[in-house]
């Protein structure tokens, strides 16, 4: 045989066994990235808690689900072209359901052990249950633990309570909104349906764990790498997704901090999918209505304003002091200034205590048609796109907040400071 032939062969062979040995590399680092992937999405799903299939405070029966003041515990649709079967089977296990007069509630969240020796959580879950007792004729919870079944009733019990709190605030009736078979135009004042115009209930998703997360975001959205995702559903009405485990990698292990971030991204949904128009109001004043609520859980647990400042300041939650010193200083932005704000960078630590502030403020004006406010401030420019639709609904936020407070915004700015240093202590 030729020499040459033969060393041919010879390194042609070295090159295929070399090429096996990359591929194979590549194979285990297309594997070791695949297996990073799902582990940032969270724990082993083997270790998921097995929910005991009836719910025990119910037994399922239809005079106890009407005692509680549900519809039912499902299957049921959630969104176009998906049911309460369908998210499970991308999730991979079993969800607990339960329909109520406004939402549609799912949770992967598992039993959850209270905090010992902690006085503002032992108050809080004493006051919760008190209210929920008398919703269930058998109602006896293990001290110190939460289970599955339970969380899914206070859950319920403090979305409901939200809502109830959204429409008293802003006085609002069923007249304002269309009813359930009425037919409307895309562009009715009144919106689409009686969910505060929405056609469809509102649906929450508490997922326990990053894995159930991200199987439902990059199922039927987009996938985020944050603790929340809020959404409107294909076919109209908001949808909120959270996930406890992210909260917990942060070292919020509190079941509260998980109910002060639902509470705040709960009231964005409510005033972002009012009259199902979607994402029109002005980004001050959702945001510090969303941390009212939040901090009407826990003061202690604004989670949106600042994520990991308790890493440095054990009195970041004390926002009063805080406000009155950048008043003091004229640290603040200007009322007109705020109301231009499109951008979530713009919302910095001290703007995000202040919009918390001017919203307190403003709700507490006695004798103000604070329905129109919400209204008009939420009244959608669809013909407009970009800057012009921006400008459009400046001009509209000056022109209603002279028609509801007889106030332009240079003097909401100035009674709103003199009421902070008439208020607030150091």
């Amino acid at each position: 045989m030729d020499t040459s032939t033969q060393g041919g062969r010879t390194r042609l062979a070295l090159l295929r066994i070399r090429m096996s040995r990359i591929v194979a590399v590549a194979v285990a680092v297309v594997v070791v990235l695949v297996e990073s992937s799902f582990a940032l999405q969270g724990s082993n799903d083997s270790k998921d808690e097995t929910f005991e299939l009836v719910d025990p405070y119910t037994t399922n029966q239809r005079t106890s689900l009407e005692r509680a003041g549900y519809v039912g515990f499902g299957p049921f649709p959630l969104w176009d072209g998906v049911r309460t079967s369908d998210v499970e089977e991308a999730i991979g296990r079993k969800l607990l359901w339960v329909e109520t007069a406004h939402f549609k509630l799912g949770t992967t969240l598992e039993t959850y052990k209270s905090a010992k020796g902690d006085p503002r959580e032992e108050k809080r879950s004493k006051e919760e249950l008190k209210r929920l007792e008398p919703k269930f004729a058998k109602f006896k919870p293990t001290a110190g633990k939460v289970d599955p079944w339970l969380r899914l009733h206070l859950y319920a019990q403090r979305l409901e309570e939200q809502h109830t709190e959204f429409v008293k605030t802003f006085s609002l009736t069923p007249e304002d909104f269309a009813t359930e078979n009425e037919k409307v135009p895309f562009d009715a004042p009144r919106g689409q349906g009686p969910y505060l115009g929405q056609v469809r209930k509102a649906v929450v998703l508490l997922l326990e764990k990053q894995s159930h997360f991200g199987r439902v975001n990059t199922r039927w959205f987009t996938p985020v790498d944050h603790q929340s995702a809020r959404l409107r559903m294909p076919g109209g009405g908001m949808l909120l997704i959270t996930c406890a485990e992210t909260l917990v990698k942060w070292g919020y292990e509190q079941d509260a901090a998980l109910h002060s971030v639902v509470a705040a991204d709960v009231v964005y949904n409510f005033v972002d999918g009012l009259r199902d128009h979607g994402y029109w109001s002005p980004l001050w004043f959702k945001t510090g209505l969303a941390h009212i609520a939040s901090r009407k859980v826990d003061e202690k647990l604004a989670i949106y304003a600042f994520r990991s400042v308790r890493q440095h300041d054990t009195d970041a939650w004390k926002w009063e002091p805080r406000v009155l010193g950048l008043v003091a200083n004229d640290y603040v932005p200007k009322w007109a200034e705020m109301a231009a704000f499109t951008s979530w960078d713009q919302l910095t630590g001290p703007g995000h205590m202040v919009a918390w502030s001017r919203v307190t403020w403003l709700l507490g004006q006695r004798g103000m048609d604070l329905k129109s406010w919400l209204f008009g401030i939420t009244e959608p420019f669809h013909d407009l796109k970009g800057d012009a639709r921006a400008r459009a609904l400046r001009a509209r936020e000056v022109e209603v907040t002279v028609q509801v407070f007889a106030k332009n915004f240079a003097e909401m700015d100035a009674a709103w400071r003199r009421w902070v240093q008439d208020t607030y202590k150091r």
